[in-house]
């Protein structure tokens, strides 16, 4: 990351609000390199430690033999017991990504669409 080559910057990194993963990756190797303490790392380079550490812990989740498996799980919602309608927020299904991330689509949404999104988004 010193080198002249390299566009980003220790400022720049600082001030993005979200890392992409391959941003992530060159920082960790950095973070490698360096020798220092994760704590000691962030310190030198103003950078916060929960991301860094929140990175370790996302890539390698998502390292090879580790991924996790998206699965959809079939959920059956009866509807009001009084005989009413279900609400339009009733008709959503609202998914909490692993990422923490919220995804709310249709109850009538195609699943193998919604399972292609889910897999998408938590790669992304």
């Amino acid at each position: 990351m010193g080198n002249a080559a390299d566009n980003v910057t220790w400022a720049s990194i600082r001030s993005r609000a979200h890392w992409s993963a391959g941003l992530a990756e060159r920082v960790l190797a950095e973070l490698k390199r360096s020798g220092l303490s994760a704590s000691s790392f962030a310190a030198k380079y103003k950078i916060g430690l929960k991301r860094i550490y929140y990175w370790q812990a996302r890539l390698k989740a998502r390292a090879p033999g580790t991924a996790a498996r998206t699965e959809l799980v079939e959920v059956r919602v009866s509807g009001p017991s009084d005989g009413g309608t279900l609400s339009r927020a009733a008709a959503r299904i609202e998914i909490e990504l692993l990422n923490g991330r919220r995804l709310s689509v249709a109850e009538s949404v195609d699943l193998e669409q919604l399972s292609r999104l889910v897999t998408l988004l938590e790669q992304a």
